[in-house]
C-alpha cells in the first residue's frame, strides 16, 4: 500500500509539472512586432509575396484590413496561419511565430517634396537623382498620360543640355491637362521614391513685353513676351510705321517747257522721294502785227511769253488785189494830151504796165521806173477812133479805160 501510494503521488507531481509547463509554452507572447503584407495601389487583396504583375508596396496587416482588403487565396491558401501540437491526452493550439519586421509607413500617399509650376502643352523640366537609376517612370495621380523625355538638346524649342545639376538626370514632362498633378517618381522596381506636385496653368502669364527689334519706316519690329510661369517666349510683330515726309522743297523749278522736281524728306529716317512738277507752259502777250500784209506778200504777227521771253509768230494772208482808175471812159481831141491816173489800188501793189489797144488812135507815154509816177499814164490822141487803155498791176489785177478821139 505504501509503494502504490508513492507511485501515485509521483505521477501526480509529474502531471502537475507538465500542465504548468504546457501552460507556459502555449501562452502567446503578449507583445510582438506587427505582421506586414504586400499590396498594390488598385488591388483588393493583400499578399505574402509578389504573385502577379503590378507594383507592390509593403504595409501592415492591420492597415490592409482597415482598407477592406482580403487575403490572397494563392498566398494564404484559404487557411488560417496557425499550427497545432499534441501533448499526450492534452492538445493545445499554438499560433505560428510572427515575422519580426520594422514597422513600415504606407508610401501610397507620401507628401510632395517639391512644387513645380508649368503651363499646359509646354515641356516642364525636373531633375532626378542619378542614384535612382536610368529606368525612371512617372505616374500621375489623375491618371493622365504624360509625355516623358530625357533631356537631350532642344526639346519644345528650349535648350535643356547641361541644365541638370551634378549627380542628377534631367527629364522633361509635358502635361495635356491643366490643374494640380501629383506625380510619383518610381525606380526600376516600381517603388515610389519621390512625389512632386505640378501646378499646370491653362494659360500663359505674359508681362508687358520688351521691344527687341525697333520698327522702322519700311521694316517690321518685334516685341517679346516671356511667360512668368514656364518661360515660354511669344513674339509679336510690330508693323512698320511707314514714312513721315515733310512738306517738300523745290529741287528744280518748273519752266515753260520743262518739268520741275519737288523733294520730300522723311522726318524719321531721312529717306527722300521726288515728285514731278508739271511745266507751266508759256504765258503769251497779245498778238501784234510786226509786218503788214500786201497784195504781193503775206504779213506777220508776233507775240512774246511774259515768263521766259520766248516769242512766236504767225502769217497774215496777202491782201486781195484790186485797182480802180479815175476814168472809165474819156473823150479826147486830136493833139490834146490827157493824163489817166489810178484812183485806188491794193496796198503794196504797183503798176506792171500800161497798154493801148490801138496806138494809131492814141499813143501812150508811161514812166519806165516803178516809182509813183507810174501810177499815171499820158495819152496823146493821134487820129479819130476808139482805143482801150488797159492797166496791169504786178499782182495780176487789171483795169481798162475806153478812149474816144474826135
Amino acid at each position: 500500500m505504501k509503494v502504490k501510494t508513492s507511485k501515485n503521488f509521483f505521477l501526480s507531481i509529474v502531471l502537475s509539472f507538465l500542465v504548468v509547463f504546457g501552460t507556459v509554452m502555449v501562452t502567446p507572447t503578449s507583445v510582438h512586432a506587427e505582421e506586414t503584407v504586400l499590396v498594390t495601389r488598385s488591388g483588393s487583396k493583400y499578399h505574402k509575396r509578389k504573385c502577379g504583375n503590378g507594383t507592390y508596396y509593403t504595409t501592415t496587416l492591420s492597415s490592409a484590413k482597415a482598407k477592406g482588403l482580403t487575403p490572397c487565396e494563392k498566398c494564404f491558401g484559404g487557411s488560417d496561419s496557425q499550427e497545432s501540437i499534441s501533448g499526450g491526452e492534452n492538445t493545445a493550439t499554438i499560433p505560428s511565430a510572427p515575422q519580426i519586421t520594422t514597422p513600415v509607413t504606407d508610401p501610397a500617399e507620401p507628401s510632395p517634396s517639391r512644387n513645380i509650376r508649368g503651363c499646359i502643352g509646354v515641356p516642364v523640366k525636373i531633375s532626378v537623382s542619378e542614384a535612382i537609376g536610368n529606368n525612371v517612370t512617372f505616374r500621375c495621380d489623375q491618371g493622365c498620360t504624360l509625355k516623358t523625355e530625357k533631356a537631350q538638346g532642344m526639346i519644345g524649342g528650349q535648350d535643356f543640355v547641361g541644365a541638370g545639376t551634378s549627380g542628377t538626370n534631367l527629364y522633361i514632362l509635358t502635361f495635356a491637362q491643366a490643374g494640380k498633378h501629383k506625380v510619383s517618381i518610381c525606380n526600376y522596381q516600381g517603388q515610389v521614391v519621390e512625389v512632386v506636385l505640378f501646378d499646370i496653368s491653362q494659360t500663359h502669364m505674359y508681362g508687358e513685353g520688351v521691344v527687341t527689334k525697333a520698327t522702322l519706316c519700311e521694316t517690321n519690329g518685334e516685341k517679346r513676351f516671356i511667360c512668368s510661369i514656364c518661360q515660354n517666349v511669344c513674339v509679336e510683330v510690330l508693323k512698320a510705321s511707314g514714312h513721315q515726309f515733310d512738306q517738300g522743297t523745290e529741287g528744280q523749278k518748273a519752266t515753260c517747257t520743262e518739268d520741275g522736281v519737288k523733294i520730300f524728306k522723311c522726318l524719321k529716317c531721312n529717306e527722300t522721294q521726288t515728285e514731278r512738277i508739271p511745266q507751266t507752259g508759256h504765258s503769251f502777250s497779245g498778238w501784234s502785227v510786226s509786218e503788214k500784209p500786201t497784195a504781193l506778200k503775206k504779213g506777220e504777227q508776233t507775240r512774246v511769253c511774259l515768263n521766259c521771253g520766248e516769242g512766236e509768230s504767225r502769217d497774215i494772208q496777202k491782201l486781195a488785189p484790186s485797182v480802180r482808175l479815175e476814168k472809165k471812159k474819156v473823150n479826147l481831141k486830136i493833139g490834146k494830151k490827157f493824163i489817166l491816173k489810178i484812183a485806188d489800188k491794193t496796198y503794196g501793189d504797183f503798176v506792171k504796165k500800161w497798154k493801148c489797144s490801138n496806138e494809131k488812135v492814141v499813143c501812150i507815154e508811161q514812166a519806165v521806173s516803178r516809182a509813183k509816177n507810174r501810177d499815171k499814164c499820158i495819152l496823146w490822141p493821134l487820129s479819130r477812133g476808139k482805143a482801150t487803155i488797159t492797166l496791169t498791176m504786178e499782182s495780176g489785177c487789171k483795169v481798162s479805160c475806153i478812149v474816144y478821139v474826135r
